[in-house]
């Protein structure tokens, strides 16, 4: 008996899951991956499958060892063993997306600057839109005042956006021969999506930091102050700590927890011994809290996408990470890939993703040029 026919046999027979073309094309008629349809399938022998999800538990029945295990002695089988029957050739597409979106999901530049993360049918969405600005109607109407008997309340409005956010495709095609495929394990192939996800999510971190400078389409771009605004006494170039502090709080009761940086910038804020008792408030003899969170860690990020301004000076992006940028994502977008996937994998894989970025509160985010 060999490696892969103990693997398989290591599954009772209630447990194992040969997948059809039939279950493929369900999935996609339910608007679902393939991984949940197995899982709703035969959620009723759950049990049988010594605690693997229904997808896993279709690789054992195909003979198909995913990852291996050193210290077992396993190792995990060549990418040609998704080919070798109608069967495992319909779990490949599957797998190349199982592992493409646990990669971008563990990336952490991404789950530094999105605060949340939705899905939804179309290619595009309308999302509900509030003006919080300093001198908008709705601010002002949020001030807790008295209203005298049988007078107005004063009211905040949330409207839809005007313009709906669109959704783009972001992924890459990388071709390989079929002596490529014969000879390589799971294991290395993985690691190859892997890199090629971590390229997917930097240029949707570049989507990102242009969706907080410019706007998300709806006329939305983010307020830029200047250092030598906020702090004229300070030294052009520098960010010093009262510029910082001052940025920090401009937008309150917004705060800001997320920094991105170009080089320069980067390079000050890491290098800068900044006074640690404007930050503690920690005095001889009376000790300070600041509850607001307004002066609390600040995540530092740094983008090689970050421009100098028209004046050739630094800039550094500060974001709200709860209440800065949404991602939208269309459901099951990789779903259309899977014919190309059955027909001429074994010389071409397509990694794709259909998303967009949208400002959740356009004061949430805001650009400091350090002039």
């Amino acid at each position: 008996m060999d490696k892969e026919a103990r693997f398989v046999n290591a599954l009772p027979k209630e447990g194992r899951i040969e997948v059809t073309a039939e279950d493929c094309k369900q999935a996609q008629i339910d608007g679902v991956t393939l991984s949940a349809y197995l899982n709703k399938k035969y959620e009723d022998k759950a049990e049988y499958r010594q605690g693997l999800d229904a997808f896993d538990a279709a690789l054992v029945t195909a003979g198909i060892v995913a990852k291996g295990d050193v210290k077992l002695g396993i190792e995990s089988s060549m990418v040609s063993k998704f080919f070798t029957t109608t069967s495992s050739r319909l779990l490949f597409p599957e797998y190349v997306n199982r592992t493409i979106k646990e990669t971008i999901t563990d990336q952490p530049l991404l789950q530094y600057v999105v605060g949340e993360t939705v899905t939804i049918t179309g290619d595009s969405m309308r999302q509900p839109k509030i003006d919080l600005g300093k001198d908008s109607d709705n601010r002002k109407a949020l001030k807790f005042s008295r209203v005298a008997e049988g007078a107005e309340i004063p009211t905040t409005e949330i409207k839809l956006a005007e313009e709906a956010v669109k959704i783009y495709k972001y992924g890459r095609a990388v071709k390989a021969t079929y002596e490529v495929m014969r000879r390589t394990t799971i294991d290395m192939f993985r690691k190859t999506i892997e890199l090629l996800g971590r390229f997917i999510v930097n240029g949707q971190y570049a989507v990102v930091i242009e969706v907080i400078e410019k706007g998300d389409g709806n006329n939305n771009p983010a307020t830029v102050y200047k250092r030598s605004v906020l702090n004229a006494g300070g030294t052009a170039g520098v960010l010093d700590e009262i510029t910082l502090l001052k940025f920090l709080m401009v937008q309150y009761p917004i705060n800001y927890d997320t920094v991105i940086t170009d080089q320069d910038l980067y390079l000050q804020l890491l290098s800068t011994r900044y006074n640690g008792q404007l930050v503690t408030g920690v005095t001889e003899y009376v000790p300070f809290t600041f509850p607001q969170g307004i002066f609390k860690g600040i995540t530092v990020l740094y983008s090689e996408e970050i421009a100098k301004s028209q004046g050739g000076n630094s800039r550094l992006f500060a974001l709200n990470r709860n209440l800065g940028i949404r991602k939208i994502i269309e459901q099951n977008s990789s779903i259309q890939e899977n014919e190309k996937y059955a027909n001429d994998q074994t010389q071409k894989m397509f990694i794709t993703e259909n998303a967009g970025f949208a400002k959740i509160y356009d004061e949430a985010s805001a650009i400091l040029e350090v002039d």
